[in-house]
């Protein structure tokens, strides 16, 4: 793990895991402490709650039977989730290393993500169901009430299984969701979108064949408000990295990076997508040039300074907008 100061954009120092590996790591409430997962190749598949100041173990947090793949720490309290493939979707409290229960997955879900809402109340976990039917479920769960099972579901039904998702994302505002996936930053939806329980509507279709690297959906309603697409011809060869799609602090944008080095941008519209209209078209501007034509394999914005960052896999960007 590499930590480097924002504001001297130096590298301060390196952090090393030998033994266990790193992946999934999250900075906790605390700026010096984090949160990680062990890599597949680690003796266990342990959490680790680290000190950065001492260089110390705070915590560990058995109990996965398979890797960790994703962390979702709750922006309200010291509760987090932490995402299996193969086993569950587990919760738990930073001050207790036994978990608070775990959510069982489907068993052909080889893709999965979980995310909290702004206020902490509300968590969704995606599924990625690489079985016959291709279908990719959306489940709602109450915080304070998620062994009661989902309270709402929406399920967009792919043409074929969409690979891994990439991300899964509340807006800053809590009123939309960004869902990325496919190995390749695609996914071709043909089916309906449908939905159970509580309050959430019938969701939109998309067209048959529709290519979107990304879709925006109406958190309250689950309707599809939007579906990102890759590039048109020429530059059909370019793809966007899944993981890198994220809203702006302000809920008004949209960014993602791609494989030629550039990020892409969208406006957060309202606008809905139909068999007629299925894909929304960004603006004229909607690329911002990066240093490195390498692919931006990363991207996040600082909760508190207006900058964010890109990765590429031999270097770490600062951005400041203008």
């Amino acid at each position: 793990m590499l930590t480097p100061p924002l504001l001297s954009r130096r590298h301060a120092r390196t952090v090393l895991s030998k033994k266990y590996g790193v992946q999934a790591v999250r900075f906790t409430h605390c700026p010096t402490a984090v949160l990680y997962a062990s890599s597949a190749r680690a003796p266990d598949h342990a959490l680790r709650y680290l000190s950065l100041h001492s260089n110390a173990f705070i915590r560990y947090f058995p109990g996965h039977t398979a890797p960790c793949t994703h962390i979702a720490l709750n922006p309200a309290n010291d509760t987090f989730l932490s995402v299996a493939p193969g086993d569950a979707v587990r919760l738990w409290d930073l001050r207790a290393p036994t978990a608070l229960g775990a959510l069982p997955l489907p068993p052909h879900a080889s893709s999965v993500l979980a995310a909290h809402d702004p206020t902490g109340l509300v968590f969704a976990v995606a599924t990625g169901d690489t079985g016959d039917t291709g279908d990719q479920h959306l489940r709602f769960y109450d915080a304070r009430r998620w062994e009661r099972g989902h309270f709402a579901s929406f399920r967009v039904t792919a043409s074929a299984p969409i690979g891994p998702w990439g991300v899964l994302r509340f807006s800053p505002d809590g009123t939309r969701i960004l869902l990325s996936g496919g190995s390749d930053g695609t996914f071709t939806g043909n089916g309906n979108g449908t939905s159970t329980g509580t309050s959430l509507s019938t969701g939109t279709s998309l067209a048959t064949g529709t290519p979107a690297a990304a879709l925006v959906l109406d958190a309250f309603r689950g309707d599809i408000l939007n579906v990102l697409v890759p590039p048109a011809t020429p530059h059909a060869h370019i793809r966007y990295s899944p993981s890198t799609f994220t809203f702006t602090p302000d809920a008004q944008w949209i960014m993602a990076g791609r494989s030629d080095g550039v990020c892409s941008v969208w406006p957060n519209s309202a606008a809905s997508a139909t068999a007629s209209a299925p894909a929304f078209t960004p603006p004229a501007l909607d690329t911002l040039p990066s240093p490195s034509a390498e692919p931006i394999t990363g991207l996040a914005f600082n909760p508190r300074l207006a900058s964010f960052i890109t990765t590429t896999p031999s270097s770490l960007f600062f951005h400041l907008p203008v």
